[in-house]
């Protein structure tokens, strides 16, 4: 075994091999979801012309506004000012799904926010609560 002559230590050989490289670390976590804004997504006074209750169209609509706030929260992504009001005009068939009487009113310049509100609001259960009426909805987005 060879020495190191000053320390009488053995000698440790050198090797031409370079380390083996560390796993790369993401700049980002996986699967991380945007930030989240503090918001205000509200109904406003919704207009019933039919027999159906407005109260409890009204309650069915705010117990789906998380579907409209993360529209609103995906919009804030791209835009962290945005803010206003989107009037639906829908008629509520007894059967079948609801349907936009005329185009959705706004003054929030999205179109991407304002077709996603649109939407959601669709989908929304209220052929119950509504069906055989027509609905005038205010939706508030604020932060």
């Amino acid at each position: 075994m060879a020495t190191d002559a000053p320390t009488g230590e053995p000698a440790v050989a050198e090797s031409s091999e370079a380390p083996a490289p560390e796993a790369p670390v993401p700049a980002e976590p996986v699967g991380t979801e945007a930030p989240k804004f503090e918001t205000e997504t509200r109904l406003g006074a919704v207009t019933v012309v039919g027999k159906a209750d407005r109260d409890t169209v009204a309650q069915t609509i705010n117990s789906h506004l998380g579907d409209v706030d993360s529209c609103y929260q995906s919009a804030l992504s791209a835009n962290p000012n945005l803010s206003g009001r989107i009037l639906l005009k829908l008629d509520v068939p007894k059967s079948g799904a609801p349907f936009l009487i005329e185009g959705p009113q706004s003054d929030i310049e999205d179109d991407d926010l304002i077709q996603c509100v649109s939407q959601a609001v669709l989908e929304m259960p209220l052929a119950e609560p509504a069906g055989g009426s027509k609905l005038s909805i205010p939706i508030l987005l604020m932060k």
